[in-house]
């Protein structure tokens, strides 16, 4: 069955892929919260950084998106 939440998501350069940040339990925060949340969830899973496979700070909050998250 699927779950659709709000949600704060980010979206790849590429457009081909996307990952919730953020959980059903936090879908009630604010736009302002919901990506503080979702950039220190980026942050604790090693999405953000200097290697090849992670991305800016910068380039994560250009790709964060907040809408209806299916699951």
């Amino acid at each position: 069955m699927t779950t659709t939440f709000r949600a704060c998501y980010f979206v790849a350069a590429n457009g081909q892929s996307d990952i919730a940040l953020t959980s059903e339990n936090q879908a009630h925060l604010s736009d302002a919260e919901l990506i503080e949340a979702a950039v220190a969830e980026a942050h604790a899973a090693g999405l953000v950084g200097g290697e090849d496979f992670q991305v800016s700070e910068a380039d994560l909050r250009d790709g964060l998106k907040i809408g209806d998250y299916a699951m």
